[in-house]
């Protein structure tokens, strides 16, 4: 579905029901973008991010595109996700016990502020198309950030490069010294 900035407000209703529901937003500069995510923050949705870069870095990230009439509905249906890691795979990766798994954490460099799970390589979600080099075609990879919506678009990227990856889609606090939290969504 596509709105403008603009035209968000009145809009909003047409969202699904479901709060929990992924809302990718991105607009013609960076002041769009934010002022639309405070916008749907405020109506509820929880699981909500801003891609810098707008549509075109989208198209050089290889993320999905659909083509024709523009929908004006969004029908959304949660049902179990492809690839999604459960959270006991997680921890016993997190924990060291798989050699063959690599965590990748795909936080921007400001939300990451000096604490992350040991042993995790940090690549931010904007930077991994340009940085595919670092990330060990045969591993295990598990990706993560702090709600699941840029692991769960870096895993679709990373599994059309060929890459056996899985993704935690729950929400992640890192402490500083580096235990962490992990909770469901809603």
């Amino acid at each position: 579905m596509s709105i403008g900035a603009k035209d968000l407000t009145s809009e909003i209703p047409q969202l699904p029901g479901d709060k929990n529901a992924p809302v990718v937003l991105y607009g013609s500069d960076s002041k769009d973008g934010l002022d639309s995510f405070s916008l749907i923050r405020e109506a509820g949705y929880i699981n909500t991010t801003v891609l810098d870069g707008g549509f075109k870095r989208w198209e050089e990230l290889g993320f999905p595109l659909g083509f024709g009439e523009i929908s004006k509905k969004v029908d959304y249906v949660s049902r179990p996700k492809e690839g999604v890691v459960t959270k006991e795979s997680f921890l016993s990766v997190a924990s060291g016990e798989s050699l063959n798994a690599l965590l990748l954490d795909v936080r921007s460099d400001e939300e990451l502020g000096g604490k992350d799970i040991s042993g995790t390589l940090h690549i931010p979600a904007d930077e991994v198309i340009d940085r595919l080099v670092e990330i060990p075609i045969g591993k295990d990879i598990y990706v993560y950030c702090k709600s699941g919506v840029r692991a769960e678009m870096i895993y679709i990227l990373l599994k059309q490069k060929g890459y056996n990856v899985k993704y935690l889609d729950m929400r992640v606090g890192i402490i500083d010294d580096g235990s962490f939290e992990l909770q469901n969504k809603g």
